[in-house]
This record gives C-alpha cells, structure tokens and sequence, in this order.
C-alpha cells in the first residue's frame, strides 16, 4: 500500500512539471508572438520587407515615426529605420538622419555625425543635405568654420532651386564671406529666394532697394517687397514698413500706417519696432502725445539690449518725461546704449556724469524741481560740434549756393532755419571737421512762420543734441555754434538780451555774434541744452542778434504738418 501511495507521489510530481514546462513555452510562444506583431499603423507586409533589408520599406516606416503618421511619434525608431536605410545609401534617409543628429532627436545631438550624414546624402545630390552641410560649414558646427566650404554647398542647393539656399548664397555675397563681396548677386540671389516666397529673402531684396545696394535705389519697390513679407508676419519687414510709412519713402506718409506696422512687429518681439513705436508716442505721431506709453515702449527694447532705446529712456530720465526725473538712471541707460554702440548716448554721458559730479557747485539752478550743473563751456563746445552740421544749398543748376547750419535732434534729422534750404533747392551737409559730404534726403516738416524746418539726411548718423523746451531768463549765458562766413565749428558765447515778440513769434534776443552762414545753428545754455536756433541779426547796430526758442521744434513735430 505504502509503495502504490509513493508511486502516485511520484506521478503528480511528473505531471505538475509537465504543466509547468507547457505553460512556460505558451508564454514564451506568446512573448514571441507580440514581438513579432507590427506596431498599429504598420503594414505587416511593410515590416516583413523592412527586417529583410529592404531600404525603401525602412525609409517609409522611418517616416511614420518621424510624423507620427498612423503610429505614435517615435524620433528613436524613426532614427533606428533612417540608419538602416541610410547605411544601405538611401540619401534621403542619410539626409533625414543627419536632421536628427543635428537636433538631438531620437539620438543625442552630434553636429559632427550630423555632417557626416549630410555630406553622404549631398554628394548624392539631395539639396536640403547641400543645405545643411552648408550651414554646419558656414556656423562651425560639427566641422571647422568654413564660409567658402558653405558658398560652395550653398550653391549646389541654390541651383537647384533652394530658396534657403538661395538666400544664403545671397547673403554670403553680400557679407563679402567666402566669395567676393557683389551687391548684385546678392541681388539676384535674394530675388530667386523672394520669388519663391522667402519672407526673409522678401525682406532683404527690399532693403537692398532701400539702400541701392546691387539693385538702383527704389524706395517704391522696397515697400513692395517689404509688404510681401510683413503679411507672411516677418516682424523685420513690418518694421522697415512701418519706416517707409512714417518717413513717406516710396508710400504716402501715413503715421496711422506706421503705428500699425510698428505694433505688428512690436507684438512680435522686434525691439526696432518697440522703440519707433515709443518714438510715436512721445511725439505724438499718429497716436495721442502719451510720454508714459512712450517711455513702456522703449523700456521692452531697452531690456533687449537696443542701444537706441536705451539712449532715448536716458533721454527720458534726464528731462523726467514719461517717467520720474532721475539723473542716476539716465546715466545708467547711457551707459547701456554707449556700450551697445550709442553715438548719441557717448556723446552726452560724459557731459551728464560732469553735470552730475558737478551738482552741488555754485553755478546750480533748480529747475522743474530738479538741480542741474553748469557744464564748462569746453565741455559745451564739444557737445556742439559733435551735433552741428554745415548745409549748402544751390538751385537745380547748380547755382546761387549759399552757407548756413544745422544740427541733429536724431541720427538721421537735422534742424536748421526755413530760409536756409527753400523749397526746390539742392542741399549737401556735412557734418563739423568732417570730409564727407550727404545729400539732404527730403523736407519732413516746415514752419515758415517761426523759420525752422526738420530735413531727413539718410546714413548720416550723428548725436542727437538735447533740447531744452523752457523759456530762458534775461540775463542767461549763452553759447553758439555755427559756420559764420563758412568758417566752421566756431562756437561763440553770449548773453540772452532780451526775450520779445515780432509779428507773433517768440524770439529770444542775444548778444553772441552771429553772421551769414550761423542761420540754423544751435543755441546752448550752460548746461548743454539747446534752448534756440540761431535765426538772424540786425547789422545796423551791434550784438542785435536773435534765435527762435527751441520749443518751436516741439512744437513743429507735434504737430507733424508733412510738405
């Protein structure tokens, strides 16, 4: 009984194992079983070519991972089929391969792997790896830097009709990097990429045409392109838009215009923009006179490092427009904008820090609740000629020239006296102890009444001199700046005489000496500010001279009357 009782022991024994056996190969049968089904989207015939090796199959279902096309999206199995594709020469899979080594997806980001692929994929004539390859030689990535390395890919993709590649080879070209310098195959290279679509190629073939750069200065044809480009929402264009606008440049002035476009690109981001439109509100272009708006405008381009807003928030600070006065914080934004290229802003910080430096000194006055320093009239005469231009004028022949002077409220603006550049006249300025001679681009504002005129003067780029809008006091220094007889940059000092009303304008009577060719120039008080222009005299009797007062300009550009 005992042994029949072992034996069947022994026999469940034997049969539990032989269950367990089973059931491990149905599992494993199993596991096999799903490693072997296709991922849902997948065609299992699809799957079966691609493990047999066949390149065309693992480049499709390569893609599927790359676009998530019927399958969950996959960068590490679109990477794992492009390389079975692409190590059997399937260029637009080494093409794609390279795309994802350049990005880290799917695989860790190795610009050098990256150009290894590109390289296999353009000797086989596939563009877009041309492309790529050139932007790794042309930033140094993967590869050393290499611009003629690039120009030469660049070309192989543009010839094929590459418009990135286009407009590469275009601004190759134009920067002079790797080929010669050729404003007109820069031209022609944008114009190819533009013609395709190009935002950014539309953008540049207008400023070409802007600057006459390659292609004949054509302000009309710049706004067309640019407009091309701004409705494709490049935030660069709607800027240069919105400057064509405001300027009247190749379109009808239109400050509503302008502040549209400048809004579009400002929401954008682009700093340009953010700070005209903060200009357009502080003079009231357009838009309502708002110097608080203005002065958030110009913060959001200050805080991204644009050197021109960081000078005007100085300008903001210093005068208290817009914000609270604070001498410390305008010199810090001086600073900033000096620092970031700024010739206005290098040119009144040191005059500013003096002033500073100088506060507690006798020559102080406390003005609009503030206490200002009296700068050296070195200091002044400096600030001057850096801002002071000569201006010519002749009739369209060439003829009945004659002198006089200006200087700059912005880079590009100059002010000087009606009478000193008429209508239909001819005008070159040059700037103080300078050779080089700008043509007066247009007439943006007149005031014949009080004699002033506001002229645009393309690239020539000078300081702005800080204007002073209150009334001076009998009795008040003086300082001027002017092209007597065209002997230039002389700077002379004066008193304020007498303040006084002729035919309803506001003069500002002074004893500095003026003469033919000092019409239009500033007139400084002891703190740097231009407080007047320089407007006429009275040669029958002796230091009988007069200048309009300064709040005329502020005047004439809010009311913003265009020719």
């Amino acid at each position: 009984m005992r042994k029949y009782w072992k034996q069947l022991a022994n026999t469940i024994i034997l049969v539990t194992a032989l269950i367990s056996l089973i059931s491990l190969a149905l599992f494993a049968s199993s596991l096999r079983a799903q490693s072997q089904t296709p991922p849902i989207g997948i065609d299992p015939a699809l799957l079966v070519r691609a493990n047999a090796g066949d390149a065309t199959s693992q480049a499709i279902i390569a893609h599927a991972y790359l676009k998530g096309d019927g399958v969950r999206q996959d960068y590490a199995q679109a990477a794992f089929w492009y390389r079975k594709a692409a190590e059997q020469g399937d260029a637009k899979s080494q093409s794609f391969l390279g795309v994802l080594y350049s990005n880290g997806q799917g695989v860790p980001q190795d610009y050098l792997q990256a150009a290894l692929w590109f390289r296999k994929a353009a000797e086989q004539g596939r563009a877009e790896a041309q492309f790529n390859l050139g932007v790794l030689c042309e930033k140094g990535q993967g590869l050393s830097q290499d611009y003629p390395q690039a120009a030469l890919w660049f070309r192989k993709a543009a010839e094929q009709g590459r418009a990135e590649a286009e407009f590469n080879l275009g601004d190759l070209y134009y920067e002079g990097k790797g080929i010669p310098q050729d404003y007109a195959l820069a031209a022609a290279w944008f114009r190819k990429a533009a013609e395709q679509g190009l935002p950014i190629a539309q953008s540049n073939l207008g400023l070409l045409y802007s600057r006459g750069q390659g292609v004949p200065k054509d302000y009309a044809q710049a706004v067309e392109w640019y407009r091309k480009a701004a409705n494709q929402g490049y935030a660069d264009a709607q800027f240069n838009l919105g400057i064509n606008y405001e300027r009247g440049q190749g379109t009808p002035q239109d400050y509503a215009q302008a502040e549209a476009w400048y809004r579009k690109a400002a929401y954008a981001g682009n700093a340009a923009a953010e700070n005209q439109l903060g200009s357009l509100y502080y003079y009231g272009h357009g838009v309502p006179q708002d110097y608080a708006t203005a002065a958030d405008w110009c913060r959001k381009a200050a805080d991204q490092g644009d050197g021109a807003a960081q000078s005007n928030l100085g300008d903001m600070y210093y005068l208290g427009r817009g914000v609270r006065q604070d001498d410390a914080e305008a010199i810090s934004w001086y600073q900033k904008a000096g620092e970031n290229g700024s010739t206005t802003a290098k040119a009144i910080l040191p005059l500013l820090t003096e002033r500073t430096v100088a506060a507690t000194s006798s020559a102080n006055r406390v003005t609009d609740g503030r206490t200002r320093a009296a700068l050296s009239p070195q200091a002044i005469a400096k600030l001057a000629s850096e801002g002071t231009v000569l201006i010519i004028s002749a009739d369209r022949s060439g003829r009945s020239g004659s002198l006089g002077s200006g200087f700059a409220i912005k880079p590009d603006l100059i002010v000087t006296n009606s009478h000193v550049f008429q209508d239909g006249r001819l005008g070159l300025v040059r700037k103080i102890g300078s050779d080089r001679m700008l043509h007066i681009g247009r007439v943006v504002l007149r005031d014949k009444e009080r004699d002033i005129v506001l002229l645009y003067v393309p690239d020539l780029g000078l300081p702005s001199l800080p204007i002073q809008t209150s009334e001076p006091v009998v009795g008040d220094t003086v300082f001027t700046m002017g092209n007597p007889e065209g002997m230039e940059g002389t700077f002379s000092e004066g008193l304020v005489s007498a303040l006084r009303n002729s035919k309803g304008v506001r003069m500002i009577q002074i004893t500095a000496p003026i003469s033919h060719g000092s019409s239009g120039g500033p007139v400084f008080n002891i703190y740097g500010e231009v407080i007047g222009i320089s407007t006429s005299m009275i040669t029958s009797g002796q230091s009988l001279n007069f200048a309009v007062p300064a709040s005329a300009i502020d005047a004439l550009l809010r009311r913003a009357s265009p020719e």
